[in-house]
């Protein structure tokens, strides 16, 4: 695999809300809802997913 192609990758976020391939800790959950710390971030109403980018490994993450 190329070093362009790694990149084009999506990968799904863990359940703990951290990035698999680095381990930053993406997603915060309290009582009134989540919080993603990624910009930007991309939110599918219909599907219920959500796609965020990775603010240290710059990969993109999905939540669903």
């Amino acid at each position: 695999m190329s070093n362009n192609m790694k990149y084009d990758l999506i990968y799904n976020m863990t359940q703990s809300g951290n990035c698999p391939v680095c381990k930053t800790k993406i997603k915060f959950v309290d009582n009134e809802g989540s919080m993603y710390k990624a910009k930007p971030v991309k939110i599918y109403h219909d599907k219920s997913k959500v796609e965020a980018k990775c603010p240290v490994c710059k990969r993109m993450l999905v939540d669903r």
